[in-house]
């Protein structure tokens, strides 16, 4: 699996809930925006690590609203998943689980916790 292997899954749910979806603008993976609200910004990743959370921390100059995205089975998420959480609830990220082989996507607003399914 490739970090792009990530993206069509995770376009095509953005785009089902209205969002207009680019990718690679301003070095960040992926950029979301709906009508007034501020731009989300995605930052791709095949495992949870210090790299990707600096990235989201840089990219909190362009936007408010960020997540990581990583595979849904991402062992490096599974093992210390409770502090996983807790960290990305302390620096206001949020979560998306992308399964390809079902193009599924779960993502967290860690720091509200709301959760939402497709």
């Amino acid at each position: 699996m490739q970090e792009s292997d990530l993206y069509l899954p995770l376009k095509q749910y953005l785009e089902s809930q209205n969002y207009e979806v680019k990718g690679e603008i301003c070095d960040c993976d992926i950029v979301a925006v709906r009508e007034d609200e501020p731009p989300v910004v995605i930052e791709l990743k095949l495992i949870l690590n210090l790299d990707v959370l600096l990235q989201g921390v840089d990219r909190l100059s362009l936007s408010s609203v960020i997540y990581i995205g990583i595979p849904h089975d991402a062992k490096s998420f599974k093992k210390k998943r409770k502090l996983a959480l807790k960290l990305l609830k302390m620096l206001g990220f949020g979560l998306i689980l992308i399964d390809i082989s079902k193009n599924k996507v779960e993502s967290a607003r860690v720091r509200t916790r709301d959760i939402i399914h497709s």
